[in-house]
């Protein structure tokens, strides 16, 4: 297969974001042939600021933590999403071209690769369990995100950096995600949930449209067919939750998730109609055409991010949740046009004016807002850089 053509499948995938945004001195996103040459200095642009602390806050052993109890009051998080939010920070470098093959700063090459030899000592790969290719101990009910964003960064690493070590773990954990999506083709927490949320099945979207870049590519022994189809069965789910002016929900009958705070209902929220676009998008299913899909992405150009800590949830959605930045700004991204430049417009005065500029935590953002109390500082980070690192 030509290198041309290399480049093209990849930059069709949807998933990594040039790494020109956010004042990247030389763009080295995804689709790029050349590696970029090592520099020794400092990243000075935003991005590169809160990849920075990211690189320092990395623990001896490469994992990122969801919890720190020796910064608890400042840091915030609960335990047992280290998986999570390490594959969070992986995809963080890996956006903005750095691999632990090719990086412009050696310093983020050896972050990346430390957090990935950490990161695959996690999977559980004995072939009599359940279990065989998940990523992360089963901690209750919720090790399905830890796994699912593990599968999306391992995926995005295999394609970018070829490196063979991935292939048989990217292989596993995506044959863990079919044999465990629902019947009513969506995901959840645990094994044969009988209900499915948009939250929880948009991070396996986004895992394998990864995993089926890598396939296409012959990058991992996997049937493309397979993945793609469950993955298409999965979007017309997200597609049913919406109702009749396009709002989706997060999952219905659903009107808690399983971390008690913040709560969520099945009325129809934002985040979940930005999660919506954002896991139908990446299956191939047009956004940009259909009259329900403009309708769903004119209410979130009607929602526009605000750093508003504190606010009531229920009255400002908009305020402070993370996870409904970075779908909304996906899908507005796949919008183009004014509305695209709208949100990012309110996303940036969001984010630049808070990312924090003196003292031990410079480069990050607090934890505050919906999830961050889940997260920790480190989610938050690793979320507004990705957020940041979009064109």
């Amino acid at each position: 297969m030509s290198r041309l053509l290399i480049a093209f499948l990849i930059m069709n995938s949807c998933l990594l974001i040039a790494g020109c945004a956010a004042g990247r001195p030389e763009p080295m996103g995804r689709g790029t042939l050349l590696p970029p040459e090592p520099v020794s200095r400092e990243p000075v642009d935003p991005v590169g600021l809160g990849l920075s602390w990211l690189t320092h806050k990395q623990a001896s052993d490469g994992r990122w933590s969801s919890h720190d109890p020796a910064n608890e009051r400042v840091d915030g998080g609960y335990s047992g999403f280290d998986v999570g939010v390490t594959s969070l920070a992986l995809l963080a470098y890996v956006n903005y071209g750095e691999t632990h093959r090719s990086a412009m700063y050696p310093q983020f090459k050896d972050s990346v690769q430390r957090g990935v030899d950490w990161l695959l000592a996690q999977q559980e790969l004995d072939s009599q369990e359940q279990g065989s290719g998940r990523f992360g101990a089963v901690a209750r009910d919720r090790w399905i995100y830890n796994h699912a964003l593990a599968t999306w960064a391992c995926a995005e690493l295999l394609t970018m950096s070829y490196d063979e070590r991935l292939r048989q773990p990217v292989a596993a954990a995506v044959e863990l995600i079919l044999r465990v999506q629902n019947a009513d083709d969506g995901w959840r927490y645990g094994y044969g949930a009988t209900t499915s949320d948009t939250s929880v099945t948009a991070f396996v979207i986004a895992a394998l449209r990864a995993a089926s870049t890598c396939a296409e590519l012959g990058l991992v022994d996997l049937q493309k067919e397979l993945v793609d189809g469950a993955m298409d069965r999965a979007a017309h789910w997200v597609r049913k939750q919406a109702d009749r002016h396009s709002r989706y929900c997060y999952g219905a009958g659903l009107t808690s998730s399983s971390f008690g705070e913040p709560s969520v209902t099945p009325a129809p929220l934002p985040a979940s109609t930005a999660a919506g676009l954002f896991a139908q998008s990446l299956a191939r299913h047009n956004i940009r055409k259909s009259e329900h899909h403009r309708q769903a992405l004119d209410l979130l150009d009607a929602q526009l991010p605000q750093w508003a800590p504190g606010a009531d949830a229920a009255k400002a959605p908009n305020s402070v949740d993370l996870c409904y930045w970075y779908f909304g700004t996906f899908a507005q991204w796949i919008r183009g046009g004014e509305a695209h430049e709208r949100w990012r417009r309110a996303v940036s005065a969001a984010l630049l004016p808070t990312q924090i500029q003196v003292g031990p935590d410079s480069g990050s953002w607090d934890p505050i807002g919906r999830w961050g109390v889940v997260g920790g500082r480190v989610y938050a980070t690793a979320l507004s850089v990705m957020i940041l690192e979009f064109p």
